[in-house]
């Protein structure tokens, strides 16, 4: 089910670099950002700020995931849905999220955000595959 996720066409300049070179599957720059310190960049508001924070999390979750390493891509994903992202990144952190508590042997966590993505009836290509992974865990 796992499939990384696109890079929407428009996204802030901070994470260019890292984005292209997430494309490219080149997934060490995006691994390296740090978005504990970010730049002040002069007429950027907290919306651009908010934006960077939340897709930087997201696209490092993905790329942690593609890497193996399901521990940090929780963490990111984590991070993303308390930061209450709109709707479409919400679904999408669910569904990554659920993924990786499913390579780490979690069913039950996996089976509560399938359920979750399923009631907040958006995606239907997730829907789907979350009724899928539901069926498949008897649950």
């Amino acid at each position: 089910y796992f499939k990384k996720d696109t890079v929407p066409e428009a996204y802030p300049i901070f994470l260019v670099e890292a984005l292209i070179d997430y494309e490219s599957g080149n997934y060490a720059t995006l691994q390296k950002l740090n978005l504990n310190d970010l730049p002040q960049v002069r007429g950027a508001g907290d919306n651009d700020r908010e934006s960077i924070l939340q897709l930087g999390h997201y696209y490092k979750g993905i790329s942690y995931l593609e890497t193996g390493n399901t521990e940090k891509a929780i963490a990111h994903f984590d991070w993303v849905l308390k930061n209450k992202p709109d709707k479409a990144l919400q679904v999408k952190a669910t569904w990554f999220l659920a993924l990786a508590y499913l390579k780490e042997n979690n069913r039950e966590k996996a089976a509560a955000l399938c359920r979750s993505i399923i009631n907040k009836k958006g995606n239907s290509i997730l829907i789907r595959n979350a009724e899928k992974i539901l069926d498949t865990l008897g649950k």
